[in-house]
């Protein structure tokens, strides 16, 4: 996905065709581009492109970004004319083309841009390869354009716990631009992990996706937006597992407003319009005056939920918890959950723990980099994870708690699970 911090981007991705013919974009059609990338004469921008180091992402997927990074003279001495138009196209080790483009409206574009270096990038998934790359930088109102080249290697991951989960995956995928809550499932995006766990015995798989932030975090879009960009799509994973032998229910919960804003049996495609709908009314800077009073008996109204799913039949169940670190506060009664009728249900609790926030303290604070500058020199302290009281209300179920800090930790997690799945 092409952005900026500076500049509204237009955005425009080519449809994804079937793998084999790679994803065209029809803007493309509109200018010589190959013409372009064999010829040698072009304009002298101000102008680099960069590719970051390819990883995992939480999606389950390997990407990495193409950043180009304009010098923002070249915008202030065309504002008024058109656009800057950014194509880029990859090509994998059979010669196969991708293509995606952004683009830049030079109406917009204020004078003391000149200052700064623009910097865009191009988000796309990969399957392990070899690729090359060619990018164009064309400015619409003066016919100008400039090209450059490159080349990636994506490198398999070692040791890796998930193997066959990417067959089928087309070998580059871009990443469609989004906003929250859609830029945390990306529902646009094609390709479909392959995942399966065939339990020994029939059962009844519930996962259940906490949504509500910590008491020391509630109220800041910030920390929702980071935790959810975490736990939603480690969600959708698990709902694209093929479960043989057994069924599967997802549900979303809200201690605060004590609802389940979400739920869906017998899942194979989750209904992500529905799911999209509670996550938007879920804003965590909007607690009504009744939400409020009921805010106190967080831990009550999980234990009552929880007592719910063990105590259903059949009692073959299997629960996956997804949630953050939880504090319920001072005020909330922690009393461990009793279970009300016996039960044999395996837990997983995959507790999402985000590094440690750097603080910055001192008479200044961070500012943005612009060209030529640098950032000034900051004290810096670090805050140590959250406290998690969550685990403890689960003790009697025995839960098998997994920590996950970043992608790989979540793959291993998900790897661990479903062999236990299946084990059953």
């Amino acid at each position: 996905m092409l952005r900026s911090a500076l500049i509204l981007l237009a955005f425009a991705a080519g449809a994804p065709l079937q793998a084999q013919l790679g994803s065209r974009d029809p803007e493309f059609a509109k200018i010589p581009f190959d013409a372009w990338i064999a010829a040698g004469k072009q304009a002298v921008f101000k102008w680099n492109i960069h590719l970051t180091k390819p990883q995992l992402s939480v999606h389950q997927r390997l990407f990495a970004e193409v950043e180009v990074i304009i010098d923002g003279v070249e915008l202030a001495k065309r504002r008024g004319q058109g656009q800057f138009v950014i194509f880029v196209q990859i090509k994998d080790s059979s010669g196969v083309s991708y293509q995606d483009h952004g683009n830049i409206d030079l109406q917009k574009v204020e004078e003391s841009v000149k200052a700064s270096n623009i910097t865009f990038s191009d988000t796309a998934f990969f399957l392990p390869g070899d690729y090359s790359m060619d990018v164009a930088l064309y400015a619409t109102g003066t016919k100008e354009y400039a090209v450059k080249k490159s080349t990636l290697h994506v490198a398999p991951l070692i040791g890796d716990p998930l193997t066959g989960s990417w067959s089928g995956l087309p070998p580059v995928e871009f990443r469609p631009v989004s906003e929250p809550p859609d830029s945390w499932f990306l529902p646009r995006l094609k390709g479909r992990v392959q995942l399966n766990a065939a339990p020994q015995h029939p059962q009844q798989i519930e996962l259940i996706a906490n949504i509500t932030p910590s008491e020391r975090d509630s109220g800041s879009l910030r920390i929702q937006d980071r935790n959810l960009s975490f736990l939603i799509p480690a969600l959708k994973v698990f709902a694209q597992t093929e479960f043989r032998n057994a069924s599967l229910s997802v549900s979303l919960i809200d201690m605060v407003k004590q609802k389940i804003p979400f739920h869906q049996e017998n899942v194979t495609t989750l209904d992500w319009l529905s799911m999209r709908s509670s996550l938007a009314a879920a804003d965590p800077g909007v607690i009504d005056v009744k939400s409020l009073e009921k805010s106190m008996q967080k831990a009550r109204f999980f234990i009552r939920e929880i007592n719910k799913r063990v105590g259903e039949t059949p009692s073959s169940k299997v629960l996956i918890i997804l949630s953050t670190a939880v504090a319920f506060g001072s005020e909330q009664d922690l009393e461990p959950l009793h279970l009300e009728t016996p039960t044999d249900a395996k837990v997983f609790y995959l507790r999402y723990q985000a590094e440690p926030a750097r603080v910055y303290y001192g008479p200044q604070q961070p500012v943005s980099r612009r060209r030529g500058g640098r950032m000034p020199g900051q004290n810096i302290s670090l805050i140590g994870p959250p406290v998690d009281q969550l685990a403890p209300v689960l003790k009697a179920l025995a839960p098998k708690v997994f920590d996950v800090k970043s992608p790989i930790e979540l793959r291993k997690a998900i790897a661990a699970i479903l062999k236990e799945i299946s084990a059953l």
